[in-house]
């Protein structure tokens, strides 16, 4: 935190140009639709669940649900808005900050939503005890803007060989192939150094030019070990904790029964979407770019999201119906409790009045 603190001062031109919102050179406005798309979609569901749930009876799954598809639809309009106005950023800021302490945020709340549905109460809340627990971890590891290399033989570079045959089958349409065959030569093999430089901070077609290997940029680094990074967000998240839901709904879904099974079903596969469309994503931007890798990624989890979403409305109907059949069997407890209670009350009356009021209260 001092480090974050005591950062420099953004120069008063780029200050200036971001309180006036100007369009950055690098903005990508097909990432800002797709996030837009994204956003929505989130948010109707919200709504719909919100809308959904019983006056009066709103259950823990309803509320934990609508948190969830909130947080995500306001995780992905802050990116939108990312795209267009500050699609680089090479530090911390308020807006870095935010953006991925959000991004950290869906994941957890996703675990604690469906711990409801597929745990005891007592699991569950363990459950969601550890997804707080790692959630203010990555919290405290982002604010602290640490590099991991320093610490760990973690790898600060990467070098891919390609031969002439080779590079004779890529596509001819690769901005960037030309620029690199000129600067190393037709027959000789190519070499693309990924040394931790931000591609999101470089035009598509310069992206190998050794006199951009000290640009930076917090996006699209690669490789790249810091904690504030979108990078190990994806890492920690997008694969981590990703990996650790398939395995959970897999093993729910193997013991699961009627339509909860398929609920299951839908979440299991929503995560094996999401770890296609975050592992896929690296070979899209090697392809098309950032902005082609990006909304890639959005066309794959959207699929991912919308399953999701489908198996949280019906999870909370479930959850409805079976809340509103326990307050009926209660009432039905309680309402033959006070018959018992009202007739033991007059067997002490003599006579004719005493069998008439027991005979009234055991029929009614």
């Amino acid at each position: 935190w001092l480090k974050h603190l005591a950062r420099p001062a953004v120069s008063q031109t780029e200050n200036r140009e971001r309180q006036e919102g100007m369009v950055s050179q690098m903005s990508r406005p097909s990432n800002c639709i797709t996030d837009l798309m994204l956003s929505l979609l989130c948010l109707a569901y919200s709504i719909r669940i919100h809308r959904r749930a019983p006056v009066g009876r709103t259950t823990q799954l309803h509320q934990a649900a609508c948190a969830y598809l909130s947080n995500l639809s306001l995780w992905q309009m802050i990116g939108a808005w990312g795209h267009l106005f500050n699609p680089a950023p090479r530090e911390m800021d308020a807006f870095w900050q935010l953006y991925i302490l959000l991004g950290a945020a869906g994941p957890c709340l996703y675990g604690c939503t469906i711990a409801i549905d597929l745990e005891a109460p007592a699991f569950a809340a363990w459950r969601r005890n550890c997804f707080l627990a790692l959630f203010l971890a990555f919290a405290v590891l982002s604010g602290a803007q640490i590099d991991l290399a320093d610490y760990f033989p973690l790898p600060r570079e990467h070098r891919l060989s390609l031969t002439p045959d080779l590079v004779a089958q890529l596509p001819s349409w690769l901005p960037w192939l030309p620029h690199v065959i000129s600067s190393q030569g037709v027959n000789e093999t190519i070499v693309l150094h990924f040394d931790g430089r931000g591609f999101a901070s470089m035009p598509f077609e310069h992206s190998f030019d050794a006199s951009l290997a000290d640009s930076f940029d917090l996006v699209a680094a690669f490789p790249c070990w810091k904690t504030h990074s979108l990078a190990f967000l994806f890492l920690v998240f997008g694969f981590g904790i990703n990996l650790i839901l398939l395995v959970w709904t897999f093993k729910a879904y193997r013991h699961a029964l009627g339509h909860k099974k398929t609920r299951v079903f839908q979440w299991f596969m929503s995560h094996c979407a999401t770890a296609v469309g975050v592992s896929s994503m690296p070979v899209a931007m090697f392809f098309f770019g950032v902005e082609g890798g990006i909304d890639w990624m959005h066309f794959i989890n959207g699929f991912a999201i919308l399953l999701q979403c489908k198996g949280l409305v019906t999870a909370c109907d479930a959850h409805a119906t079976q809340s509103a059949v326990a307050e009926l069997s209660t009432s039905k407890e309680t309402s033959e409790f006070s018959v018992k209670r009202h007739a033991r009350a007059i067997i002490a009356r003599p006579g004719k009045l005493q069998q008439r009021h027991v005979d009234s209260a055991m029929g009614s």
